[in-house]
């Protein structure tokens, strides 16, 4: 069974988050720099047309989302395939792994630099990451609970 990543979501909630992160940190410039130079609106936006602002914003929107795309196709990898005998997925470096599933021996939570995902401790076969964003996720740690509690 595959189970997928949602990578469009992610790509859709990291596109908002980037957008209003850079926009707000442009808008809270223009009215610092409105501020230092008393309101004076034409000194202000001397190098930047006022009609063109919403082109800029616009054009940032795109930028963000084409950044975020790419993001999650890049996540889009990172799916979850469970056979009878193995888990395969990615691990920490993105690189694709095979656990059997009698090799699991500790199922743990992890979270760093923005990654959120339960890892799946295969011993000398390595280990799987699996995404909180993954789809079934909370019937898929169940299963891979069980299979480390077995080997235990």
């Amino acid at each position: 069974m595959k189970y997928e990543v949602k990578w469009k979501a992610l790509t859709l909630k990291l596109t908002k988050f980037m957008f209003f992160a850079i926009a707000g940190v442009v808008v809270f410039s223009l009215l610092a720099r409105a501020y230092k130079l008393n309101f004076d609106m034409s000194v202000v936006f001397e190098h930047v047309e006022i009609m063109l602002l919403p082109l800029y914003l616009i054009g940032l929107y795109l930028f963000c989302l084409a950044f975020s795309a790419l993001i999650g196709l890049c996540l889009s990898t990172a799916y979850i395939t469970l056979t009878d005998t193995t888990i395969s997925g990615r691990n920490y470096w993105m690189f694709k792994k095979h656990v059997r599933l009698t090799s699991i021996k500790k199922v743990y939570p992890f979270s760093n630099n923005g990654i959120n995902a339960m890892v799946i401790d295969g011993g000398s076969d390595g280990s799987v990451y699996i995404s909180t964003h993954t789809e079934n996720y909370e019937n898929l740690v169940e299963q891979m609970v069980s299979w480390a509690e077995r080997n235990a």
